[in-house]
């Protein structure tokens, strides 16, 4: 409410506005006595006095600036008709509030055509039925506009401390928008650069212009060539006073007053021009803390991947002054793709913040290149893998996509961490391999598991040469899509008519290459340990492929050799490569 400027309004016994009106000047006591009577242009009587002169030529124009009330007995204005309109006229041109004119001097009585040209002009004009000293008039008039200008002084000073104590406790951009509403007793809207509301505060009087902000935001707000920075007062319905938001020089967005309730005035101008003002500080303190806070959370992680803390307890402390307690909790690390695209993981953070807490988890969220990260913390206890899975399934909701995807780790302390951002990669790659959308979690893999915890031994690599060597060396040289049939008609369960479907060919080709399968392979695919053989070789193929394409990729971003660059920490187990190249299917091998 408007009560914080009560105590100034009752002290003047003036109402809680700018500058005199014309309406206010009339009603003084000694116009009054002089029998004051508006003869045109009431309509106008709203109009602001900004200064009182008094004059007798003619051209008394060329001496106003613009929001002048003028006193006048007439005697130096050319009586005839096209006299009066062309001073009416040159009035109406520099901006004149009103004009006030003295019979008995100059006029007996007003003449029609200037009373015609005011009311046509939309110029209050006023008579004099009696004389009145004007010296004195203007004496009292300018201290009343005097008064009013100070007063305004002390409520801009109100509303800034206002706004100043707001900031200071920690308020944030909604918090200034809801205390403008407060204030102005009238809606407020927020909006970015690109019209879209960012906060706003008054439900029931602005959700109809919400559904179609574009509309009236659109509307005829354009600066005035005259006072571009500050606040401006728009004819919408309902009525509008917006002011630019400006952060570092730059244009930010704007902020929006809806005369739903009241008129706008002039002290809901100035609670709008040093509201869009503190935005404007807050979006400052904002984006510095943002950045700083996202370059420490990045850190954290980047240290966290490469080995475990040396001490836990600066470890923790550091989570917490990113905002995570993860003291006894179980720790999961959750990995998803994309982050580098745009601000996906504040985005992500944002929107899971609220459902972390009704899951009693602390997080930290950041990115490493082109992957986010979520170092998560859950509660001991019975329900902790439930609650970890919903966690992780909130994140995945949260990173968009028609196909949500994110890998978990499994539940570790803090020295295992480094381990815990190694598993969370590996889940992703078995998403990659698999096509399977959804939450991985690392302990839940299967046979991929397995064949991760066999990936730094000779054997693997022996097996796979064994299974599948023959055939690697036929397609490398050309001899046929050898193995993107044996994927095909394993995936396909031996379904030759599916397998052919996949593979775009025909199925008298499909024999041909079945049969070819089988002499380079040396076996029958009709034997089921043959089969069963050969999926688990394509699964570990796929598996050591995959990540050693990875190691190279990092590598090449960090500057060093492939054989030296690993994603997670220097416990992960070194990868496999296969000498001969190898077509890929895109499709994975079924379970």
């Amino acid at each position: 409410m408007r009560d914080t400027f009560a105590r100034v309004s009752a002290q003047s016994g003036k109402p809680a506005s700018g500058a005199p009106t014309v309406a206010d000047v009339l009603a003084l006591p000694e116009l009054v006595a002089a029998g004051v009577r508006v003869v045109a242009g009431a309509g106008a009587l709203p109009n602001e006095v900004r200064w009182v002169h008094a004059g007798e030529i003619d051209d008394i124009a060329t001496y106003l600036s613009g929001g002048e009330l003028l006193f006048t007995a007439g005697t130096g204005i050319d009586k005839s008709e096209a006299g009066v309109r062309g001073y009416i006229e040159r009035l109406v041109a520099v901006g004149a509030s009103a004009l006030v004119v003295e019979l008995g001097r100059g006029f007996k009585r007003i003449p029609p055509a200037m009373v015609e040209q005011a009311e046509r002009l939309g110029l209050p004009l006023a008579v004099l039925q009696r004389d009145v000293p004007f010296a004195g008039v203007m004496r009292t008039v300018h201290r009343l506009i005097i008064g009013r200008q100070y007063e305004l002084i002390e409520r801009a000073e109100a509303i800034a401390a206002e706004f100043n104590t707001l900031l200071l406790s920690g308020g944030n951009l909604a918090h200034v928008v809801h205390k403008l509403a407060e204030l102005v007793d009238n809606p407020v809207v927020l909006e970015d650069a690109a019209h879209q509301v960012v906060e706003y505060s008054g439900d029931r009087e602005v959700s109809a212009i919400i559904a179609s902000w574009r509309a009236h935001s659109r509307a005829d707000h354009r600066p005035s060539s005259g006072d571009a920075a500050g606040p401006q007062v728009v004819d919408t319905t309902p009525a509008c006073c917006w002011a630019p938001v400006t952060v570092k020089g730059a244009p930010w967005g704007r902020l929006h007053l809806l005369a739903a309730r009241r008129p706008i005035d002039a002290v809901d101008r100035l609670a709008v021009e040093r509201a869009s003002a503190a935005i404007g500080l807050a979006l400052l303190t904002r984006h510095h803390d943002l950045h700083e806070s996202a370059r420490n959370r990045s850190e954290l992680i980047a240290d966290l991947m490469r080995r475990a803390p040396d001490d836990v307890g600066e470890f923790l402390r550091r989570a917490r002054s990113l905002g995570a307690d993860l003291e006894d909790r179980s720790l999961v690390v959750i990995a998803f793709d994309g982050a580098g695209e745009g601000d996906l993981v504040e985005e992500m953070a944002t929107s899971v913040r609220r459902p972390a807490q009704q899951l009693g988890m602390a997080y930290i969220a950041s990115s490493q290149g082109d992957r986010g990260y979520v170092l998560a913390g859950a509660r001991p206890g019975p329900r902790a893998e439930e609650t970890i899975v919903e966690f992780a399934q909130r994140v995945a909701s949260a990173t968009g996509g028609q196909e949500p995807t994110v890998g978990v780790s499994s539940t570790t302390s803090v020295h295992g961490l480094p381990r815990a951002f190694y598993e969370a990669d590996e889940c992703l790659r078995y998403a990659r391999l698999s096509g399977e959308a959804g939450v991985h979690q690392f302990h839940r893999l299967g046979l991929h598991l397995l064949l991760l915890s066999l990936a730094d031994r000779h054997e693997l690599a022996a097996f796979i040469e064994n299974e599948l060597g023959g055939l690697l060396e036929a397609d490398g040289k050309g001899r046929g899509a050898l193995l993107d049939t044996l994927r095909a008609i394993l995936e396909c369960e031996g379904n030759k008519v599916e397998a052919a479907r996949r593979l775009s060919i025909e199925r008298r080709s499909l024999y041909y290459r079945l049969e070819r399968l089988e002499q380079v392979l040396g076996r029958s695919l009709k034997s089921a340990d043959a089969r069963l053989a050969l999926a688990v070789a394509l699964r570990a193929l796929d598996l050591t492929e995959d990540r050693a394409q990875a190691q190279r990729s990092v590598a090449t971003a960090r500057g060093r050799p492939a054989q030296n660059a690993s994603r997670a920490a220097v416990s992960q187990p070194p990868s496999i490569t296969i000498a001969e190249p190898c077509t890929k299917a895109a499709s994975s091998l079924a379970r």
